[in-house]
């Protein structure tokens, strides 16, 4: 691994913290009894916390030469990257089964698909330890909408600031912008769906709402 990403596992672990804090007062700080969370619920968020525990495992194995480790937990993906859709579009039925909230179901919309391009991605150049990393740091974008909007802060203004780190964070060392340029491109162009789905044409979101839940 670059010497520049040695680390990265503290940056995970933050990251961990600050979802643990966005959800403390309405999930984790009502263990063990949880309030009203469904099973839906739980499961869910124990993948989440699965996917950011392996995020700040892999970097430690390899850091620590644990190299058939890292081998290992990255096959465990593979695995655990369909059980955490899953979990999404689980808890995605049941918030709009609950209760339409057409807002909710577009950034939905935003965040799964990126999700599962930039693992795909990640996967794709797995080989390739420089974009593999870079695309796997990717895969928290998701996240931070969800983590966000509990606290409440606006959740494109971080996702902004983190992709402008990331590509500052390049300039300063490895100068290996390419898998941040695609990510900031797929971000772009389906935050651009979304955001015409929502702003410019909620009939074709209702539409589309209603094809699940209608």
């Amino acid at each position: 691994m670059e010497k520049s990403y040695r680390y990265i596992s503290y940056f995970f672990a933050a990251f961990l913290l600050f979802v643990l804090a966005a959800f403390f007062k309405t999930y984790f700080g009502l263990f063990p009894h949880f309030g009203k969370a469904t099973y839906v619920t739980h499961y869910h968020a124990l993948t989440i916390l699965l996917w950011l525990g392996m995020l700040i495992v892999q970097p430690i194995l390899i850091r620590k030469k644990q190299v058939e480790w890292h081998r290992l937990v990255g096959k465990a993906s593979y695995i655990l990257f369909p059980m955490l859709v899953l979990g999404y579009l689980l808890v995605i039925n049941q918030s709009q089964l609950k209760e339409k909230h057409l807002d909710v179901f577009a950034a939905n919309m935003l965040d799964v698909p990126l999700f599962i391009v930039f693992y795909s991605l990640a996967m794709y150049y797995r080989h390739k330890t420089a974009y593999h990393v870079r695309f796997i740091i990717l895969t928290i974008i998701p996240f931070i909408g969800p983590a966000s909007a509990r606290i409440p802060i606006d959740s494109l203004s971080i996702i902004l600031v983190f992709l402008a780190s990331l590509l500052i964070f390049e300039y300063f060392t490895n100068k290996t912008y390419k898998p941040y340029l695609i990510g900031i491109g797929i971000f772009t162009v389906n935050l651009a769906i979304v955001a015409y789905l929502f702003l410019g044409n909620q009939p074709l979101l209702q539409k589309i709402w209603g094809l699940f839940w209608g």
